[in-house]
């Protein structure tokens, strides 16, 4: 194992005020966050989750076994972690509430029992924001209405999703597509919507999914070039870019749960088997991320099962189980973390077992 002292970020803890929160939507989408990414900055960290059902406080944990060092604690859920490709930064999703408001200030409604054991309408203000904190827990800057984000390759800018709390459809209704950059804490609204925004290493440019449906050769994904500043639409699919741009994959939707991969080159969609044999049952493993130019990291397709996945190599159709959550470290493809439960451990590719 490397010499220099892996660190772990790990994220746990949802009670109180954010309970309610275990039934949206977006806390759904903690997967994106409970496998971790690679903090670079001297020593290497990982940021991750431990817990789905304990998302509130932010933990410092290394390797060699000592115990967890809180970093912060949050006062809403957190629904997404993702680390700065480069520089000890960490962005993160807060998911937070407010109970016994105003009908006019709230978003959210439902039925409760008063004291008196009848049935009355509650309401409450939901909300997210985006946080970017270092490794010490301290807040670089928060950004409040932020439902999607992603980092630059270079860890100094950040496009986010602006938009309201809402209980229809992804969680939320889109206010616009933004630019943030994180030493002066300007951002510039880039386009008027959106609901999914990517950051692509291998041209540089920002794609946004729009959320639109595609007719008569509308594309659905904008380009955004921050060095011209020009706003352009594409025939592009999906906005997941593998690192040297040659695939990319739509995330999984209405009627295509599992995501599809498409070739840059013409857009076409490429033929995978992504069919896996568990429960003596066929089962159909979606896209989740990339690790390298042509392998995907697939998440486990067996609901009510440990998380688990595979890396699948779109070039030469092998399969490797990890019995885990893949996390990549940086840009190295000899190695790899393996998140299962509350523990990890660092694993050669090549000792991964081949299906």
């Amino acid at each position: 194992m490397d010499t220099r002292l892996l660190q772990t970020v790990m994220v746990t803890g949802l009670t109180g005020v954010v309970s309610f929160l275990a039934s949206w939507d977006a806390v759904a989408d903690s997967y994106l966050a409970d496998r971790g990414a690679v903090v670079s900055g001297g020593t290497e960290l990982l940021a991750r989750t431990r817990k789905r059902e304990d998302l509130q406080t932010l933990y410092l944990e290394r390797m060699n076994g000592d115990s967890p060092q809180i970093v912060r604690r949050f006062e809403g859920g957190l629904s997404r972690v993702i680390a700065a490709p480069r520089g000890a930064l960490i962005g993160v999703l807060e998911v937070y509430g407010e109970g016994n408001t105003s009908s006019e200030r709230a978003t959210s409604t439902n039925l409760q029992y008063d004291r008196n054991g009848e049935l009355v309408e509650a309401y409450r203000k939901i909300d997210s924001r985006l946080v970017i904190l270092d490794v010490n827990g301290a807040i670089i800057h928060s950004v409040a209405g932020v439902y999607r984000f992603a980092w630059d390759s270079q860890g100094e800018h950040i496009a986010f999703v602006s938009g309201t709390y809402s209980e229809d459809g992804l969680g939320f209704q889109s206010t616009g597509t933004w630019l943030l950059e994180v030493s002066t804490r300007q951002a510039m609204k880039i386009f008027s919507g959106g609901v999914d925004v990517q950051w692509a290493k291998w041209d540089g440019n920002v794609y946004i999914e729009t959320g639109e449906d595609q007719s008569d050769q509308a594309s659905t994904v904008m380009r955004f070039d921050p060095r011209s500043r020009e706003l352009s639409t594409t025939r592009r699919k999906g906005i997941y870019f593998s690192p040297d741009g040659r695939y990319y994959f739509r995330a999984g939707g209405e009627g295509d749960e599992s995501g599809t991969v498409f070739r840059s080159d013409d857009d076409a969609e490429v033929s995978l088997n992504r069919t896996f044999i568990a429960r003596e049952r066929s089962w159909r493993a979606g896209a989740d991320g990339w690790f390298g130019a042509s392998t995907l990291i697939v998440r486990s397709p067996v609901p009510g099962e440990e998380a688990t996945d595979y890396l699948y190599d779109i070039d030469s159709g092998q399969r490797r189980h990890a019995d885990g959550r893949v996390i990549p470290m940086g840009d190295r493809r000899d190695v790899v973390l393996i998140g299962k439960g509350q523990s990890f451990s660092e694993r050669g590719v090549n000792t991964i077992v081949t299906e």
